[in-house]
């Protein structure tokens, strides 16, 4: 369990806000601007104990060792196999009836699928196109092949538990105003919002200091 004691380390430092171990954590904005926590779906087998104790003498896991280390914010993700790699296949197909999003360079064509990824997502978007599927077992035909996900096929298994998470579609965002007025307010409006959320992380983030 070394690798996730060095994990939990790295995503310590990485954190924004308090950064004592005891408060890690992966933020995210929300749409006024506040910090709120994030849970991170994993692998159910992160709550399989191997027979040891943590300090605290209860079943050790790789789940109580990230948590002895201040991550807390893992859940156990929802591992249905054939349901995962349905809804994926669902979200990437394009629906001729849904229009791009505004600021994708085909808006206002129809023809977008649910589900975007970022070009920078290489090892995600290789998986995704190279991903074998079952041809034996309960899950032929139904899922990627289990033992090249396990093997080969991570950023896949990490897709699919990200999607049964959201089983809901996103709401529309608000249209932007065309109103020039109108536009100026809501400039201003964020403007406000940015410079209080600088405030606010000048107070919760102690001061960093270089040495040279």
């Amino acid at each position: 369990m070394g690798c996730s004691a060095s994990r939990s380390n790295s995503v310590a430092r990485n954190r924004p806000g308090d950064r004592s171990p005891t408060r890690a954590w992966w933020w995210r904005h929300n749409e006024h601007g506040e910090y709120e926590g994030n849970d991170v779906y994993a692998d159910p087998s992160i709550k399989a104990s191997q027979g040891l104790s943590s300090k605290f003498g209860v079943p050790a896991s790789v789940l109580t060792e990230y948590r002895e280390h201040g991550i807390d914010n893992l859940r156990r993700a929802n591992n249905d196999r054939a349901a995962g790699y349905a809804r994926l296949l669902e979200l990437v197909h394009p629906d001729p009836k849904r229009p791009f999003p505004g600021w994708h360079p085909r808006s206002g064509e129809y023809g977008s699928p649910r589900l975007f990824i970022f070009s920078t997502c290489e090892h995600l978007i290789a998986q995704l196109q190279s991903a074998p599927i079952a041809k034996d077992g309960s899950e032929a035909g139904e899922a990627v092949d289990a033992k090249w996900e396990g093997a080969h096929g991570h950023s896949h298994a990490s897709a699919r538990y990200s999607v049964l998470s959201r089983p809901a579609p996103s709401e529309l965002p608000d249209p932007e105003p065309t109103d020039l007025r109108a536009l100026e307010n809501v400039r201003r409006f964020n403007y406000i919002l940015d410079y209080e959320r600088h405030q606010r992380d000048q107070i919760v983030r102690p001061q960093r200091f270089v040495e040279v």
